[in-house]
């Protein structure tokens, strides 16, 4: 653990700290807390040791990565290919070493996931095998390999139907060293990542968004995962210092509906508090002058708002 923490200590941006810290020291305290009145507290404190290890695991996978894949293939060896082949498709410069390579890596699950076996789904009865749809675009697992677009594809359909879903997550460093991947994020199946720990935290940004879940109106229907997530798709290319990585959430008018109005008035203090934190942090973390953080902060906190109350 020493090893992973200390590797995962720094931003997966390259610039500044991680949030690994506070993290860590939360993790610390929850596992104190649950393990003195486990039952069995070896049990306890082996499964919280795990949870953190994977965790730490994936933050280090590029900056530890013979340590970080160690930790992987003891916990999870189904899904370490899936990871090894995210590290070789970033890492590997000449395009046809990395193709053959992560070719390699991913036949398994491709070949796993073409098609969808049948099954008895309760309220909606006999589910027949059903093929792939995404895999039409990259019938191979070297199309699939070939490019952003593709490989974001593949992943999508991976992390949906084949890795552990209750912990698997797209490691961040994967996303800044290889802005494209971020097209496999964005729809209600794919995969979450872990840049809210493995980037500089943003806790007065993290406050606001919680204070304007809190106003928004109750999203009803399936909808709300559509938006929710293209929500954190976006807020994860900004915190990303992706550029023009804002999106349109809003459903229909543009113009702010009443409950978002409302937020905005009352919680101006908070708004001010963001966008000079996400000013400092575009400065000193992605190198914009003045004049580019100030108006990069503006328009993160204001479309991430809006992106809140996107239901409205």
């Amino acid at each position: 653990m020493a090893e992973l923490f200390s590797a995962a200590r720094a931003s997966a941006a390259g610039v500044g700290p991680s949030n690994e810290l506070a993290k860590q020291r939360q993790w610390l305290a929850q596992r104190d807390r649950d393990c003195a009145k486990s039952p069995s507290r070896a049990a306890c404190l082996a499964g919280s040791y795990d949870d953190r290890l994977y965790d730490l695991a994936l933050a280090a996978l590029f900056t530890s990565h013979t340590a970080a894949m160690a930790e992987l293939r003891r916990q999870t060896p189904a899904d370490a290919p899936i990871y090894e082949a995210i590290y070789q498709y970033v890492t590997v410069p000449d395009a046809g070493a990395r193709v053959k390579a992560v070719a390699l890596l991913i036949a398994p699950t491709f070949e796993a996931t073409r098609v969808h076996p049948a099954a008895d789904v309760p309220g909606a009865g006999h589910i027949p095998a059903t093929p792939e749809a995404r895999f039409d675009q990259i019938p191979t697992p070297e199309v699939a390999a070939a490019s952003d677009a593709n490989f974001s594809i593949f992943l999508s359909v991976a992390f949906q139907w084949s890795m552990d879903n209750a912990r698997a997550k797209l490691p961040c460093g994967a996303l800044a060293r290889r802005p494209g991947l971020i097209a496999a994020l964005g729809e209600r199946w794919d995969p979450a990542t872990d840049c809210e720990d493995a980037l500089p935290p943003t806790l007065e940004l993290d406050r606001l968004f919680e204070s304007a879940g809190s106003a928004a109106p109750r999203c009803e229907g399936s909808i709300r995962l559509d938006i929710a997530a293209a929500w954190v798709a976006a807020m994860t290319a900004n915190r990303l210092g992706f550029p023009d990585a804002q999106r349109d959430f809003l459903t229909g008018d543009s113009v702010a509906q009443p409950a978002e109005r409302r937020f905005r008035r009352k919680a101006q203090a908070q708004i001010v508090a963001a966008t000079t934190e996400m000013t400092h942090y575009y400065s000193a973390y992605f190198g914009l002058g003045p004049a580019a953080a100030s108006k990069k902060a503006a328009d993160v906190v204001d479309e991430g708002v809006s992106g809140v109350f996107a239901c409205e």
